[in-house]
């Protein structure tokens, strides 16, 4: 679900709130195409699975990992949630991002939920600047 707001500064701004559920080992994908200086704010929290687990969670910005969760390795099992510190788009860095889920858990067969919410700036043109993959059967 995809919900604008606008700040006290005049600022557009997309909130994006994905709930996934991953299979053990499976890994979720989310893409930004960001411009120099925009900024991103990222949260995410787990439904603890029955048979425990943890999610590992990472920002990568091409070959490069820019940002890597804490929560996995301090976290109880099973109770997961991290938030990601506002970051800004950097030349530097390019204008891809990719958001990282990975579900720890070993059994394929078990499934963990996330809970997450990006936000990011609103493009005036329409275009949007989050991708997510779409799996069929």
């Amino acid at each position: 679900m995809a919900k604008d707001i606008v700040d006290s500064k005049g600022a557009k701004w997309k909130i994006y709130q994905l709930r996934l559920t991953l299979d053990g080992g499976a890994t979720f994908t989310v893409d930004l195409n960001l411009a120099d200086g925009d900024k991103v704010d990222c949260w995410y929290n787990t439904e603890k699975p029955a048979t425990g687990g943890s999610v590992d969670f990472k920002v990568r910005a091409g070959n490069n990992v820019i940002y890597t969760s804490t929560a996995a390795a301090t976290a109880a099992v099973g109770n997961t949630s991290d938030r990601l510190p506002t970051f800004s788009a950097s030349a530097a860095n390019g204008t891809s991002y990719r958001l990282v889920f990975h579900s720890n858990l070993a059994d394929k067969n078990s499934k963990e939920t996330i809970f997450t919410e990006i936000t990011y700036p609103a493009k005036d043109t329409g275009d949007d600047s989050i991708f997510i993959p779409l799996e069929t059967n």
